[in-house]
């Protein structure tokens, strides 16, 4: 624990007539669970291999070696170069991939015409099936994302480019598929000025989609399962006026027909990370501004304000349909000290969020957040890059269900030498979890290198993560490292350069610990 005078908000602005009052308060938050360079000197990490600490009398064993499995590809059939994937694994043991490709097509802008494919993998004749073109034509994508539900439908949304001289001008589309039809079935226009699609979904089958719309304000649909239809357009983000412009939401469900959205917003002197919480008993989004207020500063219910840059927002699952909210943060007054990653708890019994901890502490070495996930216990495990001066490492910590204590930082890439960037994090229920990442050969993802596929897996039992060990060490770079967890099971999947040529990789690894013999 350590003591922080921090904003409580951490700055929270209104307006009284012509003047700006600045509110804050000193707290005492639990935080120095991260990065930073107070207390000890951390031992510096070496570009090479390192030897694994021996264990302390009397704890856990450590857990075993990861043996990985064989991955193969999907993209048989498909045509197209392969540049960005996402993978989806459903609780039923199906799995989804996802694929941008690039069909060698010139869109006016001088960007490519995209193809989106879909690959899946059946758990009852545990084989993946023939590549399915989603999306064909001469159109130029931007950004898609994947979700899928217990029983195995899945949905992708995706924004097209509409205006080939403007990359901010899109429509956003989406696809679902039918486990019980197994059939993707026709695409459909979700909003006609949007653009960054996210997708979220839950154990019932329904879905929430959240993009930006018209460059600076957030909206989103729900799609019901019941009906297998999506609902009319709601808005989510409380700021109607489009003071600033928001960026990069995300969406989660709690299983129960509520759900959260989280985003930044940018704006001169201030930047946001803003909320709304949509309550399945009221049927809307239950954070709004008064019906004159101008929100000309940042006083938005909901929201974390401060002076400086915010981004990577990422949401995960606590415990009784509460939330954790994470994002990174660079100050306008010292951005050469770097940037830092906060966090805070949503609790959806009283609708309130909690004081935002620092849980990575700025270093001046990079600090980048990567990714955080959750188990159905509410344990949380948040991944993040720091650079040593010398490489680029890949940290972890643990957050327990409660709040109340983190684990010791671990460096869960020290084992395959090298950097690490573009790290993905599957958790499933019972907490078992694995990371994949990039791994570059020369130490930092900027340095030109080979860049290969590195995974390393979380035991819940021992809280410790195992050595870190190649998924694949081919001669071509490999790129767009994604993973998603259940049932003791991780989808691991990739894109592999082979011969001058793409391919989609998929693996079926598992999370628990081999047999002992």
């Amino acid at each position: 624990m350590a003591t922080y005078c921090m904003p409580r908000d951490p700055l929270s602005w209104f307006v009284e007539g012509a003047r700006r009052v600045l509110l804050s308060a000193c707290t005492v938050a639990l935080v120095s669970c991260g990065g930073g360079q107070s207390g000890p000197a951390a031992p510096v990490d070496s570009v090479g291999p390192t030897p694994a600490p021996m264990p302390a009398p009397g704890s856990p064993p450590a857990p075993a070696q990861l043996v990985v499995g064989t991955a193969q590809s999907i993209d048989s059939g498909a045509s197209g170069n392969p540049v960005s994937l996402r993978v989806a694994r459903s609780a039923n043991g199906d799995g989804f991939a996802v694929w941008k490709a690039d069909n060698g097509g010139i869109v006016p802008s001088g960007g490519s015409d995209h193809d989106l494919w879909a690959n899946r993998y059946s758990t009852a004749t545990a084989a993946w099936g023939s590549p399915i073109r989603i999306v064909a034509g001469s159109t130029e994508i931007e950004e898609f994302d994947l979700a899928v539900d217990a029983s195995g439908n899945a949905v992708v949304a995706w924004n097209e480019i509409s205006d080939p001289l403007n990359k901010e001008r899109g429509v956003v589309m989406s696809a679902r598929f039918d486990t019980g039809a197994g059939a993707w079935a026709t695409p459909m226009l979700l909003n006609a000025d949007a653009d960054q699609p996210r997708v979220a979904s839950d154990a019932t089958g329904a879905v929430l989609a959240v993009y930006v719309v018209g460059g600076h304000l957030v909206r989103g649909r729900f799609f019901d399962p019941v009906s297998g239809t999506w609902q009319p357009e709601a808005a989510i983000e409380q700021n109607n006026t489009g003071t600033g412009f928001s960026f990069g939401p995300a969406a989660l469900l709690d299983g129960s027909g509520n759900a959260l959205a989280g985003w930044s917003n940018g704006r001169t002197g201030a930047g946001i990370v803003a909320s709304n919480y949509f309550s399945r008993s009221t049927g809307g989004w239950v954070f709004q501004l008064p019906p004159d207020g101008i929100d000309l500063l940042g006083g938005v219910p909901g929201s974390f304000t401060s002076f400086g840059t915010t981004g990577r927002v990422q949401l995960a699952a606590s415990t009784g349909g509460d939330f954790l909210l994470a994002w990174q943060r660079t100050p306008f007054d010292d951005p050469e000290n770097g940037s830092e990653v906060l966090i805070a708890r949503f609790t959806s019994s009283t609708r309130t969020w909690s004081d935002a901890q620092t849980l990575v502490p700025s270093s001046s070495q990079n600090v980048q957040l990567q990714r955080i996930g959750s188990d159905a216990g509410g344990n949380a495990l948040v991944l993040w890059t720091e650079s040593d001066g010398m490489r680029t490492a890949l940290k972890a910590i643990r957050l327990d269900h409660a709040g109340a204590a983190c684990s010791a930082v671990q460096v869960i890439d020290r084992a395959v030498g090298g950097g690490a960037a573009r790290a993905d994090l599957g958790v499933d229920p019972q907490g078992q979890a694995i990371a994949i990442w990039q791994q570059f050969e020369g130490g930092r993802p900027d340095d030109g290198s080979r860049s290969n596929i590195a995974i390393n897996r979380f035991d819940d039992a021992t809280g410790t993560w195992a050595s870190a060990v190649f998924a694949e060490t081919q001669p071509g770079n490999a790129i767009s490292p994604r993973t998603s967890a259940s049932g003791g099971q991780a989808l691991l999947g990739w894109i592999q350069s082979e011969g001058g040529a793409n391919h989609v990789k998929a693996l079926l690894q598992g999370l628990a610990d081999p047999p002992s013999q």
